[in-house]
């Protein structure tokens, strides 16, 4: 896992193309934190607060971190912009993810399409689609640099090259369907949130769908050691897998698509 393959996976398109406006396929690996809700609230812009949700207790809010190897499959949008910006098409990228599920507006009269998952930050080694990520949906995208193995995902600062942070994930068990573990289905909601996200536009929200149905997952642990992300929490922390608990961890690989946005507050 988590090495670049020479020929791109094959992807299930079928009633995709047309529907959304990207999609493609990803090697991930899912680990479900648990963070005091202070530091939650303090990675959401000001509209938004924690809405009520059951995985964790008072005082505490659940926290999801994405290890992607990612296919992006091409389209017009993005063969325009990497024509504008003179930018060789990269379709084939390494990923991170935070994700605060269970986020809602302070003004419930905006809350009819929520609860929402908001992203506060997402680190990429492509430039082209960390612009069209920040062009077309608001997503606070920004370029890093990764040194992954199997095992390992450590991820620096594009510029100074300073460690931001390093995960280190150990197998539990052999692969399995996902909803044979009762765990992975009290997780379910959270993959199904539409996103919420700020910046230029204001407030916008989009779907992004992992299709998880029936697909094999590795029970994994992860071992975490934030050196300087703002993003995550600080020291060194550990997630057991999901067989143990449903904020738990594991591997997975499915394909996604992601809706256009939907403007909802300036």
């Amino acid at each position: 896992m988590f090495q670049h393959q020479v020929d791109q996976p094959k992807i299930n398109t079928t009633g995709i193309p047309g529907k959304d406006p990207l999609y493609g396929n990803c090697d991930s690996r899912f680990a479900f934190t648990i963070v005091p809700d202070s530091f939650a609230q303090s990675l959401l812009p000001p509209d938004l607060e924690l809405a009520p949700q059951t995985y964790t207790p008072d005082g505490y809010h659940p926290l999801l971190l994405m290890f992607n190897d990612t296919w992006l499959h091409s389209n017009d949008n993005l063969s325009r912009i990497a024509a504008e910006y003179h930018l060789q098409l990269n379709l084939h990228y390494n990923e991170f993810i935070v994700m605060l599920p269970y986020v809602q507006f302070r003004d419930n009269s905006l809350n009819d399409q929520g609860p929402y998952c908001f992203l506060p930050v997402l680190y990429l080694d492509s430039i082209l689609a960390v612009i069209g990520g920040r062009l077309f949906w608001e997503f606070n995208k920004e370029m890093a640099r990764f040194d992954i193995s199997p095992t390992t995902f450590n991820v620096e600062h594009e510029l100074s090259g300073a460690p931001l942070f390093s995960a280190t994930f150990t197998t539990r068990g052999i692969p399995v369907i996902d909803n044979s573990i009762a765990n992975f289905n009290a997780i379910i909601p959270i993959l199904r949130l539409p996103v919420i996200e700020y910046g230029n536009y204001g407030y916008v929200s989009s779907v992004y769908t992992v299709e998880y149905e029936n697909l094999m997952i590795t029970p994994v642990s992860m071992q975490l050691n934030n050196q300087s992300c703002p993003f995550l929490p600080p020291g060194e922390s550990e997630v057991p897998s999901i067989e143990k608990i449903p904020m738990g961890c594991f591997a997975m690989n499915y394909n996604w698509t992601l809706t256009y946005i939907k403007f909802i507050k300036t």
